[in-house]
Parts: structure tokens; C-alpha cells; sequence
């Protein structure tokens, strides 16, 4: 097959080798053949999901619609654009709560509180 599309070689199928009318026209089979080919093959190679997004609120698919056609683009394409954007983001990387607490009071003050002494432990209870 490459070697047909490559133009090294005639296709001799059953029939035999082409006919003298259809030669002219060879290239461009050649050239469909080609493209079809390379088109099936990208679409194994890349096949695209597809999700259905259900209970969109009307304001939700407004809005989308408006921001789609002030991009020039469909509703669809901009979905697309909005996750890719959205998911090309960094996570941000999760915080210890403590730190967070300390960062957000910081700017208050501190407190010092005296701890009391810590008396020695108690036996523990017998079982009965």
C-alpha cells in the first residue's frame, strides 16, 4: 500500500494494471488515498472523548453562549477552551491547617499563656 501511495508502484489488483484512461487520474487518487489513510490512522492515534454535561442552568448555558460569540468560537469549543485552561492551572498545594491559623492571627499579636506545672500521673485503676 505505502508503496502505491509513495508512487513506486502500480496497483495490479485482480483486474490487472490500470487502463490508459485512468492513468491521469492516479495522482489524484493517489493523493485521496493518501489522506484518507493518514486520516483514519490520526484518528486511532488521537481519539477524542466526548462527555454530556446534564441539569445545565439556563443562566449557566447564557453566559456561555455570550462568551462563546465574543470569541468567535461555538459553545462547544469554548467548553472545550474553558477546561483545558481551568486544568492547565497548577493545583495549589495543600496548606497545613495549623500554619494557616497561625498566618491568619499573626498580624494580631500573639498571646502567651502560662502553662500550669504538670502534676505526676495517677496509678492506674484496678480492674474489677
Amino acid at each position: 500500500m505505502n508503496q502505491i501511495l509513495e508512487g513506486k508502484g502500480e496497483p495490479d489488483g485482480p483486474m490487472g494494471p490500470p487502463s490508459p484512461e485512468f492513468l491521469p487520474h492516479l495522482d489524484k487518487l493517489r493523493i485521496i488515498a493518501y489522506n484518507a489513510y493518514n486520516a483514519i490512522i490520526d484518528c486511532i492515534k488521537t481519539a477524542m472523548a466526548s462527555i454530556t454535561i446534564r441539569n445545565l442552568d439556563e443562566k449557566t448555558k447564557s453566559q456561555l453562549r455570550i462568551r462563546a460569540a465574543h470569541n468567535n468560537r461555538s459553545m462547544e469549543e469554548e467548553a472545550r477552551n474553558i477546561l483545558r485552561a481551568s486544568l492547565a492551572r497548577k493545583a495549589p498545594t495543600p496548606r497545613n491547617l495549623a500554619e494557616a491559623i497561625r498566618r491568619r492571627f499573626e498580624p494580631l499579636g500573639g498571646v502567651e499563656l502560662q502553662l500550669p506545672p504538670r502534676e505526676p500521673m495517677r496509678e492506674p485503676p484496678e480492674p474489677a
